[in-house]
């Protein structure tokens, strides 16, 4: 169970971190990420589950949230 870090803003140089079509500056959106790479599962025969708080925006919204989205 984890609660990103909402409202912020990460500086240019952490976005080289993440794939070129997923890079934002919104804190949210590069925690969740970060997460779910941390997370995945290194065979199909182990499950993982995580619990996470998110703002609407990851939810609803389009371009890299849906992207990151996809992925999922």
């Amino acid at each position: 169970m984890t609660n990103p870090p909402f409202g912020g803003e990460e500086e240019k140089g952490i976005l080289t971190n993440f794939p070129e079509d997923k890079q934002t500056s919104e804190t949210a959106l590069l925690f969740l990420q970060l997460i779910m790479r941390s997370s995945a599962a290194p065979s199909r025969l182990t499950r993982r589950r995580c619990g996470m708080v998110v703002p609407d925006g990851v939810l609803f919204g389009d371009g890299v949230c849906a992207r990151i989205k996809e992925n999922s």
